[in-house]
């Protein structure tokens, strides 16, 4: 299942986005060159609805609940700082009870985030 799940995930973002599971059933995509909230909104929507139709595994059908937290940061910031605030949007949509996304902007800090 996590591998028609990461197949899914692959072919619904550009070429150049890196796809990473984290672990569980949990996975990370980095969006380059994201064109505001809105495109990224337009991504985490594409993903929900991807996983959300539902996916052969094994001669069975499987219907994932599906849920998406998104970070949107300006400037540099650390890896940990983007996955934290990407993690809160993620429990964020769970509590509206999946098939849902949410989002957290970071604005440019100013020690420039490292």
């Amino acid at each position: 299942m996590l591998c028609a799940a990461t197949s899914l995930i692959s072919s619904s973002v550009r070429p150049g986005d890196v796809v990473a599971r984290l672990g569980g059933d949990e996975f990370v995509v980095v969006l380059d060159a994201v064109k505001g909230r809105d495109g990224g909104q337009h991504v985490a929507q594409k993903l929900v609805s991807v996983l959300d139709g539902g996916y052969w595994v094994n001669d069975l059908v499987r219907v994932p609940t599906v849920s998406v937290g998104l970070c949107l940061a300006e400037g540099t910031w650390k890896a940990e700082d983007l996955l934290s605030a990407a993690d809160e949007a993620l429990y964020e949509a769970k509590r509206a009870g999946g098939g849902q996304f949410s989002v957290r902007e970071l604005s440019a800090p100013d020690d420039g985030g490292l």
